[in-house]
């Protein structure tokens, strides 16, 4: 039988990685799960699926913030610190769901506080026109407020 015709017979279940399948005999490969295996418990046992990269390049964090991005001077400075992997994405995690937020809280107070002074600026402006106006036509404040009543009871009908 050729490859093909024993793979169409019994193929390779999803679950399995290849590197555990004989495609040849059409089977598992239980010597190299088992080993695998026994790899994986001493890993664990020892704490190494815990410990820290060689290099702080070797981190892989999953950044989940639209206002910053991975850091490698922050990485660098991790590594140096003996931060593991689990911790520096702890630390990544922590900075989009604490400083987002309260970036994006000063943010908006920011932009409040420079529409209110541009609020500001434009009644001051116009306050001003309305003076030189009102100077133009001789009018004082008191004159202007009385036409300004004039008009409001001419637009009503009282």
């Amino acid at each position: 039988m050729t490859e093909d015709m024993t793979q169409a017979l019994s193929p390779r279940p999803d679950y399995l990685p290849e590197k555990f399948w004989d495609g040849e005999k059409s089977q598992p490969r239980l010597e190299a799960m088992a080993q695998s295996y026994r790899e994986m418990e001493r890993k664990f046992g020892a704490g190494l699926h815990k410990a820290v990269p060689t290099h702080h390049g070797e981190y892989c964090v999953d950044c989940k913030s639209d206002l910053f991005a991975v850091n490698p001077v922050v990485n660098e400075r991790l590594h140096r610190a003996g931060f593991t992997q689990d911790q520096v994405q702890l630390v990544y995690d922590l900075a989009h769901e604490a400083l987002e937020p309260l970036v994006a809280e000063i943010t908006a107070s920011l932009h409040a506080h420079q529409l209110i002074g541009y609020v500001k600026s434009l009644a001051a402006k116009i306050a001003g026109k309305k003076r030189r106006v009102n100077c133009a036509r001789g009018g004082n404040k008191s004159s202007a407020h009385k036409r300004w009543k004039l008009w409001g009871a001419a637009m009503t009908g009282s």
